[in-house]
């Protein structure tokens, strides 16, 4: 696959079909990614995404990137998974499709971005996780 819009696509679908079927009540046990549930991994995945809006936007306007090389990365998604702790699986769900449908929007006005541009924080990144969680579902019979 050659553009952003269509790798994007591609690996978000490969992410639904990892969590499609999984219970509600399963969704926050742990161990999916270390200790983290398959609804602590979404709220990451929804997190990371949301500044990819800001890449392309970004893009969009001809801003050069920040320079993130000082950026912890760990800590970020420690206060990440502290913040979003308690949520519900429901408000996680929503802000993970809310934040990409919000991503695929701005992505659209600018299908032409270099997709090295975008892959960490999103088609990259949900592989790692869709991974994860195809794991997870195998070691638990799920």
């Amino acid at each position: 696959m050659s553009n952003a819009v269509e790798r994007v696509e591609a690996s978000w679908a490969e992410l639904m079909d990892a969590i499609e079927g999984i219970a509600e009540e399963r969704m926050t046990e742990r161990g999916v990614a270390g200790d983290w549930s398959v609804k602590d991994v979404l709220a990451h995945v929804a997190y990371w995404e949301g500044g990819a809006i800001g890449d392309v936007e970004r893009a969009l306007t001809g801003e050069p990137e920040p320079s993130d090389h000082d950026l912890d990365v760990e800590a970020v998604n420690h206060g990440v998974h502290a913040e979003r702790a308690d949520w519900t699986v429901e408000q996680t769900l929503d802000e993970l499709h809310g934040t990409h449908k919000r991503f695929m929007a701005a992505l659209r006005q600018h299908p032409n971005i270099d997709p090295d541009a975008i892959e960490g924080d999103t088609f990259e990144h949900y592989d790692e996780h869709a991974a994860d969680i195809r794991v997870w579902r195998e070691r638990a019979g799920i």
